[in-house]
């Protein structure tokens, strides 16, 4: 402050001579600013180029976009975006910035670098929303042009953005554009923009407010694609959401048409169902109890679950005791297995003795996915009565997804119980992995330091995933000697384990070091001295480093456009029918590529990126499932590389799509940390169909593995897809 008030007072004393000679400065700094960074490049650091951030002069702007070019590594590309972000609202330079930061965003192959400049121009007060609304409007990438989307809506002002988002909102409804002459196509060809649904449903999402009753109704009600093919699910339930929220009576009707369509998303049939119960109340019981009787061909499991919370929670009203009965009757020896799952679930809430018997029977049926809907039920009460009947699951059980649920309800019923804590201190060093690993997770939970030599042994272990749960038993109790135990192990993990290793470090000491054990320790011999835990307050802080420490540990490996830190990876490939399909061309009137064609090329790519000490497998599904190797997964040395690309090239579509047994087998290998799954469509066969029952029991699989799945939608959005990556801290992305 004090600077600037002696330059505003010596410009005022010497005028234009004194501007002068601060610009002759500046000239001079750019220049000397610009020729080190030409030189050095990627190795002059960040304070240059901050430095050029500063400076505010159009020279100096110009010498940043140089300046991008030729840098090399995501980092310091990253940090001469955020330099040229700070020209927005500079009448002479923000333009030029601001259309590089751009560029970046839609055409960097580096996802980091696209989603930095995205977020860039985002908080960019002045022009930002212009530029995010050229990107929306571009033939960019569909993700980037639907995270453009999600920025824009961040700043939604009605009075600049509404027709804008009312146009977005109903193209879809507009005839496709005209093609030009042939003649001029060949010269020229015509890139195609296309109508996203995420941009339309977040234009939606801003404009129903405003919007005519009658035409929100039309909305609700439309079940067909629009003009240009382009789905309608995600507007008709943001229609009926806003109908429901005016009080509009047609809602009710709305609803009811909605939740009895078998081929209405199932997401929109749940919200159908909480708006009847909201309208009609308890007394759709009846009918809510038969409807979830139903198998998944007709009641998917995510509505099956709503309707079960819906009746569970009338059930607790002392007039509806009728229901209770009811419910009981499904858990029959008669009755189906999804009748069996949605009493258990209904009934979990109810404090009555003879309903926890009836929930504690359901432990001994034959079906499995039975005894794990009665161990979640049972764990949401506090009844230790049935603590013995779940133990005796536990020791007679066969498999790990039963195992671990049985594990999981003993711990919710007796958390914290001396006796139990020291069986699970025995287990953690049980031969079992689902046994073993569900005791660690559990004691980490505790934070109690006494634990601290399990996990010292625990993190020796020969399994991955039981050194994972030590590793995060360790962070959890913190302090040096956590800190000392997880960098002297460090150097023995590889791939994705030494970035969790890394990842912990980070968040215990806020350094942002690279994964290299060496780098660490001669930190740790100067700084464990001195060292004081991170404070809560630094929190934003470590969100800002972790951006800056993931840019400077970015591979060059990636499949669809995601990193591959992984040493032990299994790819997933759908080769049913429908693979034979063309991939969307990005030109009008051109054909595009066979979606097979493209997957087969990305990942023989990625088989010739792969580390050198990588392990992996691929598993192809359509009808059935085939491995490339039997079992296990496979160093990346040169010919297993070239036996791999074979394997690939000879691949062919045809089929179903049996998504649920390749994750099945993916699963079966204890090597594999990583998947990646790449489908073109929703489950049609295999033992399991219904996407909301594969979530369910892929998540209780990977409850305590922790195995990492990343997924890529080709040719349409597929829940199921989003819902696994979601749910394993994986990446979803969509290519079409």
């Amino acid at each position: 402050m004090r600077t600037a008030i002696v330059v505003t007072l010596l410009a005022l004393l010497f005028g234009p001579a004194f501007a002068g000679a601060r610009a002759g400065e500046a000239a001079g700094e750019v220049e000397d600013l610009a020729a080190r960074i030409k030189t050095e490049k990627d190795l002059v650091g960040e304070a240059p180029v901050k430095r050029l951030g500063e400076i505010g002069t159009r020279p100096a702007m110009d010498a940043l976009v140089v300046a991008y070019d030729a840098m090399d590594t995501l980092y310091m590309r990253r940090e001469v975006l955020r330099a040229l972000a700070k020209y927005d609202g500079l009448a002479d330079c923000e333009q030029a910035a601001l259309q590089k930061i751009t560029d970046a965003a839609t055409m960097e192959d580096a996802r980091e670098l696209r989603e930095a400049a995205l977020k860039l121009l985002g908080d960019a007060e002045h022009l930002g929303k212009h530029f995010l609304g050229i990107i929306i409007d571009s033939p960019a990438e569909d993700s980037v042009r639907a995270k453009a989307m999600e920025y824009y809506a961040l700043r939604y002002d009605e009075k600049e953005d509404y027709k804008f988002f009312q146009k977005l909102f109903r193209q879809a409804d507009e005839d496709a554009p005209k093609l030009k002459p042939k003649k001029q196509r060949e010269k020229e060809p015509q890139l195609a923009i296309f109508v996203l649904p995420k941009i339309r449903e977040l234009a939606l999402e801003k404009i129903a407010p405003k919007m005519d009753a009658d035409e929100l109704v039309d909305n609700a009600r439309k079940m067909e694609k629009d003009l240009n093919d382009i789905p309608r699910d995600g507007v008709r339930r943001l229609a009926l959401m806003e109908l429901d929220r005016r009080g509009d009576k047609r809602a009710i009707d709305l609803a009811r048409d909605a939740y009895k369509s078998v081929t209405e998303r199932s997401q929109n049939r749940a919200l159908a169902a909480e708006i009847m119960a909201k309208l009609d109340g308890d007394k759709l019981a009846t009918q809510f109890i038969d409807d979830g009787s139903k198998g998944p061909d007709v009641m998917p499991a995510d509505v099956r679950d709503k309707l079960a919370d819906l009746v569970g929670a009338w059930a607790l009203d002392p007039k509806q005791k009728g229901l209770v009965p009811k419910l009981e009757k499904l858990l029959g020896a008669k009755a189906s297995s999804s009748q069996k799952c949605f009493a258990l679930r209904a009934l979990a809430k109810l404090g009555d003795d003879k309903v926890t018997k009836a929930l504690a029977k359901a432990l001994l049926d034959a079906d499995a996915q039975v005894q794990i809907a009665a161990c979640d039920a049972l764990a949401r009460r506090d009844d230790k009565s049935v603590v013995p009947d779940v133990e005796k699951l536990l020791s007679t059980s066969k498999r790990a997804d039963v195992q671990g649920a049985a594990m999981d309800a003993i711990g919710a019923l007796r958390y914290g119980e001396g006796d139990w804590l020291a069986k699970l201190e025995i287990d953690a060093a049980s031969e079992n992995a689902e046994i073993r690993n569900a005791a660690l997770w559990q004691l980490a939970k505790l934070a109690q330091k006494r634990f601290m030599p399990l996990y010292v042994r625990s993190l020796e272990h020969a399994e991955w995933s039981t050194r994972l749960a030590a590793l995060r038993g360790l962070e959890i109790l913190g302090g040096p000697d956590a800190i000392e135990t997880i960098i002297r192990r460090m150097g023995k993990e590889e791939g994705r384990l030494r970035r969790e290793f890394c990842d912990a470090l980070f968040r215990l000491t806020g350094q942002t070091l690279p994964p290299e054990p060496g780098a660490w320790e001669k930190w740790w011999v100067d700084a464990k001295s001195a060292f004081k835990p991170l404070g809560t307050g630094e929190l934003w802080r470590l969100q800002q480093e972790e951006e800056t420490r993931r840019l400077t540990q970015a591979t060059k490996n990636t499949f669809y456009g995601m990193r591959i830190v992984s040493h032990r990876v299994i790819f997933i490939i759908d080769v049913s029918g429908s693979m034979k399909e063309e991939t969307r061309s990005p030109y009008l009137g051109k054909p595009g590529e066979p979606r097979m064609e493209v997957a087969k090329r990305e990942l023989i790519k990625c088989i010739d990126a792969l580390d050198k000490d990588a392990l992996f497998n691929m598993i192809v599904f359509s009808d059935g499932v085939d491995r490339w190797l039997d079992e296990g997964v496979a160093e990346s040395k040169d010919k297993e590389r070239a036996d791999a690309k074979t394997f690939v090239s000879r691949l062919g579509a045809n089929g179903g799509t049996n998504l649920f047994g390749a994750v099945q087998s993916a699963f079966a290998d204890p090597e594999v940390d990583t998947i990646y799954i790449m489908s073109d469509g929703e489950p049609s066969v295999g033992d399991v169909r219904d996407p909301a029952e594969i979530r369910r029991q892929v998540a209780r699989w990977n409850e305590h593995r922790k195995i990492v799945i990343h997924t890529i939608a080709v040719g349409g959005s597929f829940q199921v897809l989003e819902w696994l990556a979601a749910d394993s801290g994986g990446t979803h992305v969509k290519f079409d």
